[in-house]
């Protein structure tokens, strides 16, 4: 027992108490029961005492561990819940952008430039409000594939995305419609100020 003393902490300490306080008291009774010592009365109920008080001590300190460990799993396993619902909502977020985006140009893919088309459309019917539509492809582009490879190729439609977008409003759709061609929805656009936008795309 003296051995495992230190490994067992409190509970260790007051069981050896209980157990000394047990021992002790029996040994007492047992002297004093064959006259080697002067009579001590209930010397053993007293040691029994001490030693269930020991006991129910063990039995608190315990549970008083046990609540620290659980605690302290339950924070662990909630941190590596909330860790894991984080990192499942930015898979889903992904997962949304990668079904709305072209995989090259990080524009609009066709299909959910068609979905908010429509209803932009609506909208625009809905409340008398002017639309317009730019569809356009980049020149001779073939040339550039076949001249120098499809990985320019994908560089120059790159660039060319980046240059719609900072040449169109916020707001605007911009889609990469298939190969190289583009389109662009413009909500509340006249036609005036349409071509004005296609000049200065056309320049850029």
């Amino acid at each position: 027992y003296f051995r495992d003393f230190v490994r067992l902490g409190l509970p260790g300490v007051l069981m050896a108490i209980g157990i000394i306080g047990l021992f002790g008291s029996l040994l007492l009774d047992m002297l004093s029961a064959h006259g080697f010592i002067a009579w001590i009365g209930h010397a053993g109920q007293w040691g029994l005492i001490l030693f269930t008080l020991a006991s129910f001590l063990i039995y608190l300190v315990q549970d008083w561990y046990q609540q620290i460990d659980l605690a302290e799993l339950t924070q662990t396993l909630e941190t590596k819940v909330l860790k894991r619902t984080e990192q499942l909502q930015a898979s889903q977020a992904k997962l949304e952008r990668l079904a709305t985006e072209d995989y090259l140009t990080k524009l609009l893919n066709r299909r959910s430039f068609t979905e908010l088309a429509k209803q932009e459309i609506t909208h625009a019917k809905d409340h008398d409000k002017p639309l317009s539509l730019v569809l356009f492809d980049l020149d001779l582009f073939k040339r550039i594939n076949d001249k120098y490879g499809h990985k320019v190729g994908d560089r120059v439609l790159a660039s060319t995305s980046d240059v719609i977008r900072q040449t169109c409003r916020q707001g605007e759709l911009i889609c990469r419609f298939g190969g190289e061609e583009f389109v662009v929805l413009l909500p509340g656009t006249s036609e005036k100020f349409a071509r004005t936008l296609v000049e200065r795309l056309r320049q850029a």
